[in-house]
């Protein structure tokens, strides 16, 4: 059989099986005893069309040729269907992600103790104070703010602050519990000038 490229070299027989649609590459390469690329440059240089992809009357072999294979994870049975090519071991990216080292990550409970631990006692207070006084105020607007004060950042002309009438700091010097502290009786509105002075002379 010829191993060249030239037309010359090959028998009419041959050539005729180049022009068979019906032959895959492969099946030619096989016959030949070429390689694959160049029964594709032959037959573009013969101007042979050849269609593309699975052949009619002729089984699928991308198809074909699948493999049932069991998850890599030691604490997973799932099993799924793959083409053997492939280099997939597990059955999803969860049983993947769990087999790889995350030692240098940390749970959120892990995460959570350690800032329970270094965050200082008065600001985690203070947290939990201020998110308190916040969902007291959306509840009981009415009573706090009934004039609809617009609250504000320091330096808006015209706004006013969520002001706790026994500073938070007092609070948690005296063991006032979260609370108490942000019940609606320990909550008004002040002008934003006016609660930073306070704020400024129970800091000093």
């Amino acid at each position: 059989m010829p191993r060249g490229t030239k037309f010359n070299e090959y028998t009419n027989e041959e050539l005729s099986l180049l022009k068979d649609p019906m032959m895959t590459t492969r099946e030619l390469a096989k016959l030949l005893n070429i390689g694959v690329a160049t029964v594709s440059r032959t037959r573009k240089r013969l101007e042979f069309s050849v269609p593309m992809g699975a052949k009619k009357g002729k089984p699928n072999l991308a198809k074909i040729r699948k493999e049932t294979r069991v998850c890599a994870h030691p604490d997973c049975s799932n099993t799924f269907i793959v083409v053997p090519s492939k280099v997939r071991l597990y059955c999803c990216h969860r049983c993947h992600s769990l087999t790889l080292d995350n030692s240098h990550l940390q749970s959120p409970e892990v995460l959570k103790e350690r800032t329970k631990d270094t965050t200082p006692a008065y600001k985690r207070y203070k947290g939990l104070v201020h998110r308190l006084s916040g969902y007291n105020y959306t509840e009981s607007i009415d009573i706090i703010n009934p004039n609809r004060y617009t609250r504000t950042l320091c330096g808006v002309e015209g706004g006013w602050q969520l002001d706790h009438i026994i500073p938070i700091k007092e609070c948690y010097e005296k063991g006032i519990s979260p609370e108490e502290a942000s019940a609606i009786s320990n909550l008004r509105m002040l002008p934003w000038k006016e609660n930073l002075m306070r704020n400024y002379v129970n800091n000093t």
